[in-house]
């Protein structure tokens, strides 16, 4: 028969093409265990996403003074919270983010919201671009929906009424529903883009720095190695000194360069700083710079789609330079 030696090892081979298959079939079922656990590991993390993002609001709103007992109190930070979370979801889309990057990118969220006001934010946005004017409503529904919800709820429907104040789980799940149907694709692609083009911009300028600045200093070693006496040796490492100076003052820098310098300058003033980005009395340059590009991603984010003026921009670069 053909298949008469199907069962015998061949001259060149080890082992027999039955224990060939059998090994086959013992890797195709580890693989297929192991796109199971893979399936598995996806849905317990996309139902952790899930109850995160359900529980963002009422814990945003939790965290809030007197927030689940005074009803204007409560509205006012549930305005804020459905906003907040609006731009976290758009501003999520721009950047990768790790936990760590999650609690930066919702405290600096949740301060520009803060700083600027919810309903100054969402009257502005209404009528900017086609993006915050959709977002805009988003919100504008999902508050409108909890405030039928308390009016309904609230028989005396008083401003100063005291009582457990919470969302409507409805009303969040819909408001999520609303958030993913927003078209972010290309604004986030934009902003990316432009985020990497910013830090990839200061690499190759500060390599480059750093290369110049070597020049000087192999210059200036060069003539100290054959001084004559210290007062020339003093001079000579003096002048490489205000030389680099002046090269470092008269450089461009962009926008992301003023932010990693005013980072590291607040890490020697702020404990809490220096604990996170100072290790064994050295810089860590390479945590500095990731904090950076998420606070350049929020800033890049709020000029691209328009929710802050030229203006902003402006004023805050400046202050970046104090």
């Amino acid at each position: 028969m053909i298949y008469s030696d199907f069962y015998i090892p061949s001259k060149n081979m080890n082992i027999s093409q039955k224990e060939m298959i059998s090994m086959v079939r013992e890797q195709e079922e580890e693989l297929a265990k192991l796109e199971q656990d893979k399936a598995i590991k996806e849905q317990s993390e996309d139902a952790r996403a899930r109850a995160e993002q359900a529980n963002f609001l009422n814990n945003y709103i939790a965290e809030q003074e007197n927030a689940v007992k005074n009803r204007a109190t409560f509205l006012e930070n549930t305005k804020d919270g459905f906003l907040t979370a609006a731009i976290f979801n758009l501003y999520k889309e721009c950047a990768d983010l790790d936990r760590r990057g999650q609690i930066i990118g919702k405290n600096l969220v949740s301060k520009f919201v803060k700083e600027q006001g919810a309903g100054t934010l969402l009257s502005r946005f209404k009528y900017q671009n086609i993006l915050l004017g959709e977002m805009s409503r988003i919100v504008e529904k999902a508050y409108g929906a909890v405030v039928e919800s308390i009016n309904n709820d609230d028989e005396d429907n008083k401003i100063g009424a005291y009582k457990d104040y919470k969302l409507d789980k409805t009303i969040v799940d819909d408001f999520y529903k609303d958030l993913a149907s927003l078209d972010t694709v290309e604004a986030s692609k934009l902003i990316k883009d432009r985020v990497s083009d910013a830090v990839a911009e200061f690499i190759d300028t500060n390599m480059n720095n750093k290369l110049d600045y070597e020049e000087v200093i192999k210059a200036a070693q060069e003539r100290i190695d054959v001084a004559q006496d210290e007062s020339a040796v003093e001079f000579l490492t003096n002048n490489a000194k205000r030389k680099i100076n002046e090269m470092k003052q008269s450089r461009y820098k962009n926008v992301f360069n003023y932010l990693v310098e005013a980072l590291t300058k607040e890490t020697f003033k702020d404990e809490a700083l220096k604990t996170r980005y100072v290790h064994e009395s050295s810089v860590d340059m390479d945590s500095i710079v990731d904090s950076a590009k998420l606070i350049y991603t929020m800033l890049e984010m709020q000029h691209t789609t328009g929710m802050v003026s030229d203006e902003y921009v402006q004023e805050y670069i400046v202050s970046l330079a104090e």
